[in-house]
């Protein structure tokens, strides 16, 4: 029998033409992508779409083929970084391995996006928006679809481990209130103290409770800094 003859990725690819549809979301992707780093770079308010037809170098009818205006652009933006977003949460966590483990990773992902620069995209377009009471119930949908999903997340990888419904929500809040403060404080980041405070705590909060309240206002109230010996602020 004949051996059939060897094809290279390359021709592999050359057969593979896209199709107009295909051509159409990559185009779309690029759009999107120019537009975050034109936001990046200028602010949100200061964006015009003619900045991002030139960052990209395409024509202004090649992106209203795409997004009939710029608040449609703006929504695909946030969708595309909810969805990276979404990516980051919980990647290739083993819902089987110790609490302390699935802890630290699952924390890292969370301040890592908090720190991204693509969150504080998102946050500047959230805060120009909120002047038009459309575009920010649209905005705020996005939002409450990554809380949605960033939950059931957290419920996979830690429910097993604490059948508390309650104090296990609560335990999720305080992590996700503690990485915003230590995004909107950067300064405190260095201070590795906190973080492995933190996650002694959840730890303990998720396996054997608190007998007080969760904190979740650190580090608006730096009197919460008290219940972490290790660690004061500078």
């Amino acid at each position: 029998m004949a051996t059939p003859p060897k094809t290279s990725p390359a021709s592999d690819r050359a057969r593979h033409r896209p199709n107009k549809k295909e051509q159409g979301a990559a185009t779309r992707e690029k759009l999107l992508r120019a537009t975050v780093e034109v936001i990046r770079v200028n602010g949100f308010a200061a964006t015009s779409t003619t900045m991002i037809v030139e960052q990209l170098g395409v024509t202004r009818g090649a992106l209203n083929h795409h997004f009939a205006d710029k608040e449609e652009l703006i929504l695909a933006v946030g969708k595309l970084l909810l969805d990276d977003g979404i990516a980051q949460l919980g990647a290739g966590i083993n819902a089987e391995a110790p609490v302390g483990e699935k802890l630290a990773r699952y924390a890292d992902s969370v301040l890592r996006l908090y720190l991204s620069g693509d969150m504080l995209v998102w946050i500047d377009i959230l805060m120009t928006a909120r002047r038009d009471r459309t575009s920010m119930r649209r905005m705020r949908d996005f939002f409450n679809e990554m809380d949605a999903r960033s939950y059931d997340i957290w419920m996979r990888l830690f429910a097993r481990d604490c059948p508390d419904k309650a104090r296990l929500v609560a335990a999720r809040d305080v992590l996700f209130n503690f990485a915003a403060g230590m995004a909107i404080n950067r300064i405190f980041v260095k201070h590795d103290g906190y973080w492995r405070d933190l996650l002694a705590f959840l730890e303990q909060m998720l396996l054997d409770g608190l007998d007080r309240p969760a904190p979740t206002d650190w580090p608006r109230d730096r009197g919460w800094v008290d219940q972490f010996p290790s660690s004061r602020p500078c």
